[in-house]
């Protein structure tokens, strides 16, 4: 209940005892309800909370400065206490100096009044606040003693079960998510090292995503992910590098590709290899010339121009993201797309002179067309593969498309056509 003051009622105490510490009870003009206060560290009113306090004793014998002043949300809280049953209030907000001068020798005796002096000064030095964040460590190792104590497991509940530990961790102060903070990195780079390569892409990456930027940072998430690409690349895994997931992580933290990101940021790269080389420092990631990932690209390229791109049309989104395409690469493209294009008019040209205007062939209008549509494909991917500003859209222009949509769609048409002409 949100209010904004209550005048205190009397006291819960908590023991029968002639001497003894209680709880202060309130109320309020407008509800018959009895209330007692939260407070924060420093002991002031965070919040009034409505009670029962039917199973302890009540005692209404409040002193006159509690009766009539009332007290609100941020106010320093009022602590009942008794000695041979004789009530008396201390306020919250009391210092240690006034505290001492007020109680005089008996502050440093047993009884209430130590008491009482020591909640004060737990209240002064932040021993409140730091055995809560204390225990909350605790708690977080406890509620995930899978993630701190057992070997990770290659797994989505693994990583979600990563991801709520690294949430609750940064909710402590800042000396203890320093402390969760090194354990849990110490997590998921044994993880990334258990699970890297044998990992789908998607899964890695969710892991990665998992850690960031709490926990790893961003060039650290980027190293990891080069690696996993770069040796999926080296392998020639072109069904692992063809799947939707390498698309999104190539325009999440390469969108100039693996390529670009090893040029542009080489300086910050090496700085962070020398820093953590135990930890990043895997076989394929680049250092130096180690991997020299425009020759390998050449090499993919098929013997002669007219030959299948297909894979080397998949890897150029990897290597190269949108950035434009090294002039040795550009070259080659760009021949092998004017070769195709040439021959592809001439066909084009052909099927419609020929095939399309003779009936008594219908029998091949379809399987002409289909053969068509499929080298126009495989030509714009040239055109993709050439120029990056379409590479990671996949989307060209109608009016750079080098075949016009018109003959395109009459193809499509000729390809539904049945086997006899009608």
């Amino acid at each position: 209940m949100r209010v904004s003051s209550a005048k205190m009622l009397g006291a819960v105490r908590l023991t029968e005892a002639a001497d003894g510490i209680g709880i202060a009870l309130f109320g309020f003009s407008n509800s018959n309800e009895t209330y007692v206060a939260e407070t924060d560290y420093e002991l002031r009113i965070t919040d009034f909370v409505p009670v029962r306090p039917d199973e302890y004793p009540i005692d209404y014998s409040i002193t006159r400065e509690a009766q009539a002043a009332p007290v609100q949300i941020g106010d320093a809280c009022p602590i009942p206490y008794w000695i041979d049953n004789k009530p008396g209030l201390l306020r919250g907000s009391v210092s240690l100096s006034e505290f001492d001068e007020h109680f005089g020798e008996a502050s440093s005796t047993e009884g209430v009044i130590a008491e009482l002096r020591e909640i004060i000064s737990r209240s002064r030095t932040r021993h409140y606040q730091k055995q809560r964040h204390l225990d909350a460590e605790k708690q977080v190792l406890k509620d995930f003693e899978d993630i701190f104590s057992d070997y990770p497991v290659h797994s989505r509940y693994w990583i979600s079960r990563f991801r709520a530990a690294v949430l609750n961790a940064i909710q402590l102060d800042d000396e203890q998510q320093a402390s969760m903070r090194t354990r849990l990195r110490h997590r998921i780079l044994e993880w990334v090292e258990r699970f890297r390569y044998k990992s789908q892409l998607r899964l890695l990456s969710t892991a990665l995503s998992s850690a960031q930027p709490h926990i790893l940072d961003r060039l650290e998430v980027q190293l990891i992910l080069f690696d996993y690409l770069a040796q999926r690349f080296d392998k020639r895994d072109i069904a692992a590098l063809r799947r939707p997931d390498v698309r999104d992580v190539i325009l999440e933290y390469f969108p100039k590709g693996l390529h670009g990101f090893i040029t542009e940021d080489k300086p910050e790269i090496l700085r962070m290899l020398g820093e953590r080389s135990a930890e990043f420092a895997y076989d394929t990631l680049w250092v130096g010339s180690r991997v020299n990932l425009v020759l390998r690209f050449l090499q993919m390229f098929p013997e002669s121009e007219t030959g299948d791109f297909r894979d080397v049309i998949v890897t150029s989104s990897v290597i190269f993201g949108s950035s434009e395409l090294p002039a040795e690469v550009y070259d080659r493209v760009d021949a092998a797309y004017t070769v195709q294009l040439f021959q592809l008019r001439d066909e084009i040209g052909y099927a419609y002179r020929v095939i399309f205007r003779d009936r008594a062939q219908a029998e091949l209008w379809a399987d002409t067309a289909e053969d068509l549509l499929r080298k126009i494909s495989d030509l714009y991917g040239l055109l993709r593969l050439r120029e990056g500003v379409y590479r990671l859209s996949g989307k060209i222009p109608v009016s750079e498309r080098p075949i016009s949509d018109r003959v395109v769609n009459e193809l499509r048409a000729y390809a539904t056509t049945p086997s006899k002409a009608k």
